[in-house]
């Protein structure tokens, strides 16, 4: 037999879902996984699964299709996909997504159907391959998200490298702002990272802690079982965080969660107001040692 899983959604989705895939995958003979376009890096070395292309579902036949993302892309996919049943999401998406993932909410049965429900609790939590071979002193820090509004202050970018290199650790830095980057590299001894999604992958695997804004590596990172510290600002780590191996840095406000779309009338203060040392250095020193 059979199974076909689609995930269209970004990274931190396609992420969370992994644990329900794979619980699914035992029982089938072979497992095959539809994602975004260039998100396959993330299956790569996951021997339980074999990534496809649109294309290739063309020429293929299941026993059973799931759509983990019920998006207007994933749909389309679904319709042309032969098999002899398909299961997905019947409501609200997220409610469905995120409920049985975070805990926090509580699932409510008619935002299941079949297949989703029965899983155990163990498939809240992903899992991917880790390839480290060794233990070492590398620190991976991801400066900034897709959304700006979510990026770490410069500033306190600045005091996690400088507590970081003072106890001898290699640091890599990455992000979407080029500016940032030469910033840091020109005043610490830093590496930038410029790799793609598989490299980086490689990267989170190897290395013995990651900071990040809340963002697909962070999920990432978490799922290699890597310690990492997640900043979170607009969102709340409740929605939103991974259940393992992370410590959560975070200024509760009452206006988090916020609708990240409109420009923030507090000046994103749930990140500019954190403290290093009474915010941040416990965490790092937790972390580190």
């Amino acid at each position: 037999m059979k199974v076909i899983f689609i995930n269209t959604s970004n990274i931190g989705d396609l992420i969370s879902c992994l644990g329900y895939a794979k619980k699914i995958s035992e029982d089938f003979e072979k497992s095959y996984f539809v994602t975004r376009e260039g998100h396959e890096a993330i299956l790569c070395r996951e021997n339980w699964v074999t990534t496809v292309s649109k294309e290739e579902i063309l020429k293929m036949d299941f026993d059973f299709v799931y759509d983990f993302s019920s998006s207007k892309v994933s749909r389309k996919i679904v319709k042309i996909a032969k098999s002899k049943e398909k299961i997905g999401f019947v409501k609200n998406r997220l409610d469905a997504f995120f409920s049985p993932y975070t805990k926090t909410r509580k699932r409510k049965s008619g935002h299941i159907v079949k297949g989703y429900d029965l899983i155990g609790t163990e498939t809240q939590i992903p899992q991917l391959t880790n390839v480290k071979i060794t233990e070492n002193d590398e620190v991976a820090i991801h400066i900034g998200a897709r959304n700006p509004i979510r990026n770490i202050p410069i500033f306190l970018v600045e005091q996690i490298i400088d507590f970081l290199l003072k106890n001898n650790k290699k640091i890599y830095i990455f992000g979407d702002s080029k500016e940032d980057l030469e910033r840091l590299k020109n005043r610490f001894d830093v590496e930038i990272f410029s790799g793609d999604l598989y490299e980086l992958k490689k990267l989170l695997s190897q290395i013995s802690l990651f900071i990040g804004s809340d963002s697909g590596p962070l999920h990432i990172s978490t799922a290699l079982g890597t310690k990492s510290i997640g900043f979170f600002g607009p969102n709340i780590p409740e929605n939103s965080a991974p259940l393992q191996n992370i410590e959560i840095v975070q200024k509760k406000l009452s206006c988090r969660p916020c609708n990240q779309n409109l420009v923030c009338p507090r000046n994103i203060e749930c990140l500019k107001t954190l403290d290093f040392k009474k915010d941040i250095l416990p965490k790092l020193e937790t972390s580190i040692k």
